[in-house]
């Protein structure tokens, strides 16, 4: 008894490390902004605004499972989930975000502990009577692995390794942390089950891998390959010595285990075709059309990339300039898959020698040929590609480093030098992520002549620094690396609005639409362009176009919205702002716009309502202030009115409007009668 108290004080103890380590390294990260696709996927995202109505958007998106335009997809449904609870406590303040991330990460790092740790003991049966997990073992079988330095030492490299930054401090990425907490569990359940020691524990083990297969099958598309890792397990820690059968399990028992590999084509309404025969333009510096021949060379490359990064992980980069592979005979193309080949071949090798040393190399590719594989994708590199991967190899390292030390003492105090480095450069990476123009500056200095990066810098700056000077030349420079950079054509046309240049945006966001004619951004930034202009008959053809294209947009109906009421046409408005409520509920302009509409109606209760909803939402709304003044003012409530008017001017000090309209206020409380 006392011993079993040791040992459970002792793996508490180390869950402790583990947390705080995990909290330590990413402590600077807390307060790290949005970055990239967080705008899309949470930002601007109205689907995720009310955590209730999720399985609206359940219903709504799994009619459309192909369109990525659409806030919320099926096929990512728990992960969205989550942003749901997140935006449902926390808004958009960061520092939630990233705590969920940051606990997930760690979470992940206990479930490669209990799996190493499984792995091990399962393997060390075969070769001893006894499980080897004593400090001390006299006799030691040559084969024998000491079980929990191997674990641990495992988890504290995935747990620090600075290639996870991009998967935990990118907080859109928590698909790839969601997916893979889901496919490690699974993984864990169903090693329980397969060592349980009744059937009715078993079921219950398998039962609960099953649920984590599927929950992970509706986070991201990498757990795909899960049903066949489990039978890669079984082949290594459960099939019998001397058996003739490869798999040594009834033949039901396999056919249900790759039943699961069946719900992600599923939710691809098995377009298997379609997907194999898409065709992807690449991201790299040019314009290249990628075929499936040409994504799956260059992908020899990247492993090599991912490799080099877990071994020496220096020069990391979020949007990598990486050039494509046309043909084998290309030396650095030769070179990468004759390594690949030389790697699975060693892990072949080593099958007799170090079981987990092979495992963890075939986890490695196993785990990355859905996204390195025949289907094109547009960016062939990703770090956060390498989460779920990398746990096969820390597996493999730290394995293959204990048999060539041997002494355990010096083991840990190898690997422990290589945490402490880790961890240091894990902490160094993450002030990259501080903020948006950190970031790209970063990204720049790395991939000067790719087009996407100077387009993103770009942006930053006139959105955030008001840089107008600084953001035109990066979008320059963005649209002669790239003269079909859609994003950048719009990017540049809104710094020319702000600037009131209003033909020079109307002329970029025109070209935009040459280029790409369904772009829903450029139809609704001309269509701005045209509103302001006063040509509301063209402005409405683009805002009609934005909403066909994309309509889960509320902004769209709001902008449409505001030219049918500059029109008069006050139902069709709010018909209009009605829409967008209905899509966003706390869209705070759609509810200040449609009480200008009731207020203009002279219906001042509903205009009242309307206001309040808007400042609700947006305490800093100063246009809903003003106009809420003005029904104050109509219906002679002079104090609330002068409050609502100070309100604005306190936001901003130099509102015109506002200023006179409390002028006057303050002469019309002069003249009323004293009491």
């Amino acid at each position: 008894m006392i011993k079993y108290l040791n040992m459970r004080i002792n793996k508490l103890f180390f869950v402790f490390i583990i947390c705080i380590l995990g909290g330590a390294i990413y402590a600077n990260t807390f307060h790290s902004s949005f970055h990239f696709d967080d705008t899309r996927v949470i930002v601007e995202n109205p689907q995720i605004r009310d955590v209730f109505n999720i399985a609206i958007a359940w219903t709504n998106t799994t009619k459309h499972l192909m369109d990525h335009t659409l806030g919320v997809s099926a096929r990512r449904l728990i992960p969205y989930l989550s942003f749901a609870v997140n935006y449902h406590f926390h808004k958009l303040d960061v520092f939630g975000y990233h705590v969920v991330n940051v606990g997930i990460h760690v979470i992940n790092a206990l479930l490669v502990w209990w799996l190493v740790g499984m792995g091990v003991r399962s393997i060390n049966r075969k070769h001893t009577s006894g499980v080897c997990l004593r400090r001390k073992i006299k006799n030691t079988p040559p084969r024998c692995v000491y079980g929990s330095t191997v674990a641990l030492c495992a988890t504290f490299i995935f747990l620090c390794h600075p290639v996870q930054t991009q998967a935990v401090t990118y907080i859109a990425q928590r698909f790839t942390l969601l997916g893979t907490m889901f496919y490690l569990l699974s993984v864990c359940l169903y090693m329980k089950g397969r060592c349980a020691e009744t059937r009715l524990i078993a079921s219950v083990r398998f039962v609960g891998a099953a649920i984590a297969a599927v929950l992970g099958m509706f986070s991201k598309e990498i757990v795909f390959t899960l049903p066949f890792m489990i039978l890669v397990l079984e082949f290594y820690f459960f099939r019998r010595e001397g058996s003739k059968r490869i798999i040594d399990v009834p033949w039901y028992y396999i056919v249900l285990i790759l039943s699961f590999a069946v719900i992600i084509p599923c939710l691809y309404s098995f377009n298997l075709s379609g997907v194999l025969a898409q065709e992807s333009m690449s991201e790299a510096s040019g314009v290249a059309t990628m075929t499936r021949s040409v994504y799956f060379l260059t992908q020899f490359k990247v492993l090599v990339t991912y490799l080099k990064l877990f071994l020496f992980p220096v020069g990391q980069n979020l949007d990598y300039d990486f050039p494509l592979a046309y043909s084998i005979f290309e030396w650095p193309t030769l070179l990468s898959m004759l390594t690949c080949i030389v790697l699975f071949g060693f892990a072949i090798w080593m099958r007799t020698r170090n079981k987990l040393v092979t495992l963890g190399i075939i986890w490695f590719f196993l785990t990355l040929s859905v996204e390195s594989s025949f289907i094109p994708i547009a960016d062939v590199i990703f770090e956060h590609r390498m989460y779920l991967p990398s746990v096969g190899l820390c597996l493999a390292l730290t394995a293959g480093m204990y048999s060539l030390i041997r002494n355990s003492r010096m083991f840990v105090s190898v690997v422990s030098g290589v945490i402490i480095i880790f961890s240091c450069l894990t902490f160094q990476r993450n002030k990259v992520w501080n903020n948006e123009i950190t970031l790209w500056e970063d990204v720049v200095q790395k991939s000067p002549h790719k087009s996407r990066p100077h387009n993103n810098l770009g942006k930053v700056y006139y959105l955030q620094r008001r840089d107008t000077g600084l953001a035109l030349t990066h979008l320059n420079q963005a649209l002669m690396l790239n003269p079909n950079n859609v994003s950048a054509y719009n990017n540049r046309g809104s710094v020319y609005q702000m600037e009131r240049r209003y033909d020079l945006a109307l002329a970029d966001f025109t070209q935009a639409l040459l280029i790409d004619s369904e772009s829903a951004i450029a139809h609704n930034n001309r269509g701005v362009i045209y509103q302001i202009q006063k040509k509301y008959d063209l402005a409405l053809v683009d805002f009609d176009a934005a909403i066909v294209l994309n309509p889960a947009n509320a902004s769209r109906y709001v902008n449409r919205a505001n030219v049918y009421f500059s029109l008069g046409q006050y139902e069709k408005a709010l018909k209009d702002y009605g829409a967008a409520i209905k899509i966003d509920p706390r869209n705070a302009q759609a509810y200040s716009n449609r009480g200008g509409i009731f207020a203009a109606q002279q219906l001042q209760d509903l205009a009242l309502w309307d206001y309040n909803k808007a400042i609700a939402i947006n305490l800093n709304f100063k246009e809903a202030y003003f106009n809420r003044g003005n029904i104050y003012a109509h219906q002679k409530q002079y104090a609330l009115a002068l409050e609502d008017y100070n309100r604005a001017l306190a936001i901003d000090p130099g509102y015109a409007k506002a200023q006179q309209q409390r002028a006057w206020v303050r002469k019309a409380m002069e003249v009323l009668p004293n009491d």
